[in-house]
């Protein structure tokens, strides 16, 4: 049985991130990793809601004036 996985950047997506995992779960993805690029808005407390989500923020190093579009694409590429 495949184990279906999806890793998405986010950063302050709090208005839309509730339907976003409803859909992804509706779909069948298992687990979802959410990398937060530091939001501010309430995006932590949404996952809470929902299980098979895990979470981690950003550059771990601490937030960041630009989003590093190639970091990101390589921490994703490094958790796959």
């Amino acid at each position: 049985m495949i184990k279906i996985q999806a890793y998405m950047p986010v950063y302050n997506e709090s208005d839309v991130l509730p339907h976003v995992l409803a859909h992804l779960k509706a779909q069948g993805i298992e687990h979802i990793h959410l990398i937060d690029g530091w939001s501010d808005d309430w995006t932590t407390h949404i996952i809470r809601g929902f299980p098979g989500v895990t979470h981690e923020m950003f550059p771990a190093s601490g937030p960041s004036p630009i989003q590093d579009c190639h970091a990101i694409l390589k921490r994703i590429e490094d958790l796959a």
